[in-house]
């Protein structure tokens, strides 16, 4: 009995639009609603570079935030969080979603502001609600 490498080829599956979260990625106008716009976001390095440069900061435990003013609208939001801090890929990814939801929830307050958040300690899901107090308190100090 004779086996055959080559395998019988397989139908075309028809094509389709993409569907389910990943269809709006790379729409603005249909933006997922726990992302940050793009017009929110600090995107280059030049910008990060100015807030750490010419901005004030405030520590806490788990987060370090840089803060200036900006002549913009909306404040807009950028993340440090290092791998010194937390090694594991799938819990800097938490810790950035974690920001995220919160910082989005209080636009509000940070409008007219550049913020870069920088992870100092890892977040563990227990210490969570301690982290999120933490940078409530901190992003209640930027207004003043």
């Amino acid at each position: 009995m004779a086996f055959s490498s080559a395998r019988a080829p397989r139908a075309a599956k028809p094509s389709s639009a993409p569907v389910g979260p990943r269809a709006a990625r790379g729409s603005a106008s249909k933006a997922l609603p726990h992302s940050l716009r793009g017009a929110h976001r600090l995107r280059y390095a030049e910008e990060f570079a100015a807030v750490f440069a010419q901005g004030s900061t405030r520590t806490g435990v788990y987060f370090r935030i840089h803060f200036r003013p900006n002549k913009l609208p909306q404040g807009r939001l950028g993340l440090v969080v290092p791998k010194r801090a937390e090694p594991a890929a799938t819990r800097r990814n938490y810790a950035k979603r974690l920001i995220r939801e919160l910082v989005r929830s209080r636009l509000r307050d940070i409008q007219g502001f550049d913020l870069v958040v920088r992870l100092r300690k890892a977040i563990l899901r227990e210490d969570a609600p301690l982290a999120r107090a933490e940078l409530e308190r901190l992003l209640g100090e930027v207004r003043q």
